[in-house]
């Protein structure tokens, strides 16, 4: 078997199809429809994927922390697997750490602090609750209503 290039790990449940190379080049009408999509998807991907290098490379580790669940918020909600701010938040802190380029030290410090200033809790071992949004938006320098509209966007496009 052929080594994957990367690995994807996922908060929830997920489908998946595989389009090989002959499929997404092919003839057919429907692939040319297909080919200007993936074409999109590389377009969005390279844009979030440049604001996030910028966000780790500026941003403290509040802010990167509150840009993260920020973000899991707004795709969660968008697929209706959220009751109000509470979600399934099954990450450890080593994995958060990797997502936001940060040490397991400062997750678990800022994420204490955000807990102390009662901006998020943990209710159990796998929900969190975003008790102030507009804490977690101020802190990562971000609008909610423009993240909420690009991720929708960007799973309905």
């Amino acid at each position: 078997m052929p080594v994957a290039a990367c690995s994807v790990e996922a908060l929830s449940d997920v489908r998946f199809i595989n389009i090989r190379p002959a499929q997404a080049n092919g003839t057919e009408p429907g692939m040319s429809g297909l080919r200007e999509l993936m074409a999109d998807e590389i377009v969005r991907t390279q844009a979030r994927t440049a604001e996030l290098l910028l966000r780790l490379g500026k941003g403290n580790a509040a802010n990167r922390l509150a840009y993260a669940l920020l973000k899991f918020y707004a795709r969660l909600e968008a697929l209706g697997l959220t009751n109000e701010t509470r979600f399934a938040f099954p990450m450890t802190q080593h994995k958060l750490g990797g997502f936001t380029g940060l040490s397991n030290v400062h997750v678990c410090r800022t994420m204490r602090r955000f807990e102390r200033e009662k901006i998020i809790s943990h209710p159990n071992k796998t929900d969190i609750i975003l008790h102030d949004l507009n804490a977690l938006c101020e802190t990562a320098g971000i609008d909610l209503a423009t993240l909420q509209h690009e991720i929708l966007v960007h799973q309905t496009g």
